[in-house]
């Protein structure tokens, strides 16, 4: 069972717009940053380390895609959104602190809510 959805995923991974993939990356993130708030909520500290720790790597992972090329201005804001994440993130883990993974948590789903209100344009110039 296990093969058949590791083949469905790296299926839609591949087919996937750069739209699309951006927005898989924020979901993971999302889903991560959610496990990170449960699992403080619940003293789960292994659990906490693990989701702060996989949540960050996604934030990284749409830093790193970000083109300063394209507009260095917007990407320089993007980056700051992401960097403030980011410290939340290990704010998190390291104090165990259930107000910054809440944060970061709370500014993950406004950067997802914003990035799927600019799905329309985004296609567009696709």
């Amino acid at each position: 069972m296990l093969a058949v959805v590791d083949e469905y995923l790296q299926a839609r991974v591949m087919t996937a717009s750069p739209y699309r993939l951006h927005l898989m990356v924020i979901d993971e993130a999302r889903k991560a940053a959610r496990s990170l708030v449960a699992a403080l909520d619940a003293s789960d500290l292994e659990t906490s380390h693990i989701a702060a720790t996989r949540a960050r790597d996604c934030v990284g992972e749409l830093v790193s895609g970000l083109r300063s090329d394209q507009s260095p201005e917007l990407v320089a804001q993007v980056q700051d959104w992401f960097l403030h994440i980011q410290k939340n993130l290990h704010l998190a883990d390291l104090t165990q602190s259930r107000t910054a993974a809440a944060t970061a948590l709370q500014l993950i789903e406004q950067y997802r809510d914003t990035w799927v209100a600019l799905q329309p344009d985004v296609a567009a110039a696709e």
